[in-house]
């Protein structure tokens, strides 16, 4: 259960009580029959429910109001799962077999440890995703190769046993974006690269690809053809190294 920010004092053994402004986070495991009991601070809750593996329903989002004058809650209650269908296809409108999906949800359902979804597209490019109704979640979706770019989508869950359709989403060709990492005079193994997108719909720091250079220092980034989805222009790359010095050297882009 998470609950609306509040002040008020924290108080160390030994030690004066202090000012403190923070959000109460309680977890509890219900006994085997449901039944749960915890001692919390009055206020309004959001108590994400959480049910075991193989139950059928998923996690759920309930208000809990605790304040002075409300009744106390009968029951926490789980819901039946919203469903998210569509079809993975390729710049010609092709059908991509096994491109996997992973939805991760967005604010606090982020806190239940089974609220991450995933699945595989079936050979026809259609996917179903069950996920926690009425939610926000981050969607990505990769091919099931190097051939297609992955793309992120922000998408909402429909209420319980309910269905929203995307359609038809198109994953863009990728592009090899090849160089060297060099520190001193010699090539360095290990670093890090994103490559980043300064005008896409997402958050800029969200990494449109990533590659780890090899031992001479040596990398590939594999990014969204711009030629399709925005000008090379818009495209930015960030080393991210804990060392100071470091050069890169450009090979250029180059289509598979």
């Amino acid at each position: 259960m998470v609950g609306s920010p509040a002040a008020g004092t924290a108080t160390v053994t030994g030690r004066a009580p202090v000012s403190a402004v923070g959000t109460v986070r309680v977890t509890a495991v219900a006994g085997p029959h449901g039944e749960l009991s915890i001692d919390i601070p009055e206020g309004l809750y959001d108590a994400v429910v959480e049910p075991p593996p193989g139950f059928g329903q998923t996690v759920t989002a309930v208000a809990v109001d605790l304040r002075p004058g409300q009744p106390d809650p009968a029951q926490l209650t789980t819901a039946l799962p919203g469903r998210i269908t569509g079809q993975i296809v390729d710049p010609r409108s092709s059908s991509i077999a096994c491109a996997r999906l992973v939805a991760t949800p967005i604010g606090f359902l982020a806190a239940a440890t089974s609220a991450t979804t995933a699945t595989t597209a079936a050979g026809d490019g259609s996917f179903e995703l069950h996920l926690p109704a009425g939610g926000d979640h981050d969607l990505v979706i990769m091919g099931p190769d190097t051939a297609h770019a992955r793309r992120r989508l922000s998408v909402r869950a429909p209420q319980p046993d309910q269905n929203t359709d995307l359609g038809v989403i198109p994953l863009t060709d990728t592009l090899a974006y090849t160089g060297q990492v060099i520190l001193g005079s010699r090539g360095a193994s290990g670093m890090i690269l994103h490559l980043l997108c300064a005008e896409c719909e997402f958050d800029p720091n969200w990494p449109l690809a990533e590659a780890l250079s090899n031992r001479d220092g040596y990398f590939v980034l594999r990014a969204p053809d711009p030629g399709v989805t925005a000008s090379t222009a818009d495209l930015i790359r960030r080393l991210q190294t804990r060392r100071s010095m470091h050069r890169l050297t450009h090979h250029g882009l180059s289509r598979r």
